[in-house]
């Protein structure tokens, strides 16, 4: 027997007994057109499944001259945000016999448009932006959508256009980061924001403020930093820290996502701050490294392989054109994650 990658109809037609025409037929379920019997469809599907046959999408795309391939557009690869939903979006894709071809801006936004025209050489079936969202022009939307090239974000919406898309709540996910310092104790509580052209920030911003509100602790503009670098490492977090320690620092502190907590941690340790003891942290995303930090990082959970799962599922429905409307647009729960870092976790 072959192995499974080796597998091809001729050996599922020969352990069928079947011409190859009707394995063929069968497996790109087609066997109405030439009157293939349900039992003799029903044996070529057992035989295939029970040898781990897996039609070449690259060779349906050259039979049927539809491409199954699509692009996918992400900010930066190195952010561990984006590994988890390529991740979901590979595994999704690949179940269905569609390839993601994935390509980084690095956070050289206005680049989009160079992005789209390389998918398109390529004949993409459709795009997938996640995170390049708010430096995309409209104008290309609009070409994509006269060339019928279905498109989905990851984590924002262009309200006007009404694309499809997935997010995570995110002012239900900085209310739960900013309730849970309140509920330890906490009434100096700061926040460092990520840029305004990501939408998530001013979302995460008013979670946090509401969260505030709800519990009667004033809110204070000092214990709001907002980087503006369109970058997500540790650095962005520890610049942010090292202004607070210049003034009368917080108590507790929200960010944006974990690799500014890991950042924010970094500076306040250099300046003597024990965590946490003098400085609780709160991140966001829930990255793997956030679990093996010293100490372990609290953070909001966002299902980044579940969002890419569903964006991948959602642009191929499209692509197929069974998209219905009620799962066009998809909006995912936070969890918020407890460990150490506040002083109260496992």
């Amino acid at each position: 027997m072959r192995k499974s990658m080796s597998i091809t109809l001729q050996d599922i037609a020969e352990q069928a007994h079947v011409s190859v025409t009707t394995a063929s037929k069968v497996i790109n379920d087609k066997a109405s057109e030439i009157r293939i019997s349900p039992k003799t469809r029903d044996l070529v599907l057992t035989v295939a499944k029970r040898v781990g046959y897996k039609p070449n999408p690259f060779a349906q795309s050259l039979r049927t001259k539809k491409s199954r391939s699509f692009g996918v557009v992400v900010a930066e690869m190195r952010n561990p945000y984006f590994g988890a939903i390529i991740s979901g979006i590979e595994q999704a894709s690949i179940a269905r016999g569609y390839y993601p071809l994935i390509s980084s801006l690095e956070n050289n936004f206005g680049e989009e448009k160079a992005c789209v025209e390389v998918h398109r050489a390529n004949r993409a079936a459709g795009i997938l932006f996640a995170g390049t969202v708010f430096r995309l022009e409209e104008g290309i939307l609009h070409q994509l959508a006269e060339d019928n090239i279905p498109v989905v974000f990851i984590g924002n919406k262009v309200e006007a256009l009404r694309i499809p898309y997935v997010d995570v709540d995110n002012v239900k996910g900085a209310f739960l980061a900013t309730e849970h310092l309140i509920k330890l104790g906490h009434r100096r509580i700061g926040l460092i924001l990520g840029p305004d052209e990501i939408p998530a920030s001013a979302k995460r911003w008013k979670g946090y403020k509401r969260a505030l509100e709800e519990y009667g602790v004033q809110y204070d503009k000092r214990w709001v930093e907002q980087e503006t670098q369109l970058r997500s490492d540790p650095g962005s977090g520890y610049s942010a820290m090292m202004r607070f320690l210049e003034r009368d620092p917080p108590t507790a502190l929200c960010t944006f996502n974990d690799q500014y907590a890991l950042g924010a941690i970094r500076a306040a340790v250099e300046k003597g701050l024990t965590i946490p003891q003098d400085l609780a942290v709160v991140g966001f995303d829930n990255i793997a490294a956030a679990a093996y930090y010293s100490p372990p990082l609290t953070t909001v959970e966002q299902p980044m392989l579940e969002m890419g799962k569903i964006a991948a599922n959602m642009l191929i429905d499209a692509i197929e054109g069974t998209l219905k409307e009620e799962r066009s647009f998809v909006i995912l729960e936070p969890k918020l994650i407890i460990r150490k870092s506040c002083g109260a976790g496992p």
